[in-house]
């Protein structure tokens, strides 16, 4: 078994506060827009106890609705990323601080793909598909070599995809002496006359 961790892998298991950590930016952009909305109401000459109930209510909801958001960003941000075999599975933050467990998802079926600029690699995994980012992880490269080497494509393949990754390895040379491997040789320039 194989684990890498992601930068994100919570230093703690204390649920609320790490909700509350990434509900943080939520609240701050929802209380940008009421204090925005307060500021104009009460240029517009309508201070009083209605703007103060109307603001009062208006953060109850924004406390709300930044912890759905960030509910929803603890289930989409990466953790960890377990290989077994020939299977993988990937779980987040949320399922970190709530112990839930994970099934393994098969390696042949994760189809990832690289981004052209090799920052990016995006995978599918049961219903779902994921994107792993160079920054959110240190094994980067490790993780790449995980999916691509267990793809069912040739070795050839797998190096245009992903240059460096695997080591060149040569077959043995054929009994006419080409190795599979190679280009073909290029034709002969004609005689000179």
């Amino acid at each position: 078994m194989t684990r890498y961790r992601s930068t994100h892998y919570p230093g703690s298991r204390r649920a609320f506060l790490i909700m509350q950590e990434y509900a943080m930016q939520y609240y701050a952009g929802l209380t940008m827009l009421i204090l925005l909305g307060a500021m104009l109401g009460i240029l517009s000459g309508r201070a009083g106890v209605g703007l103060l109930w109307g603001v009062g209510l208006a953060e109850a909801a924004a406390v709300g609705l930044g912890n759905l958001l960030a509910y929803g960003k603890l289930q989409r941000t990466i953790a960890e990323i377990f290989f077994v075999g020939e299977q993988f599975t990937i779980i987040s933050v949320y399922e970190i601080i709530h112990e839930k467990p994970q099934q393994a998802f098969p390696l042949a079926y994760a189809n990832p793909r690289i981004s052209p600029d090799r920052s990016r690699v995006t995978i599918h995994y049961h219903d779902r598909v994921m994107v792993l980012r160079r920054e959110d992880w240190e094994e980067f490269d490790l993780i790449c070599e995980w999916l691509f080497s267990r793809r069912p494509w040739s070795l050839s393949q797998i190096r245009q995809v992903w240059p460096g990754v695997l080591p060149q390895t040569r077959r043995p040379a054929q009994p006419d002496g080409q190795n599979p491997e190679d280009p073909p040789p290029a034709p002969e320039p004609p005689p000179a006359q």
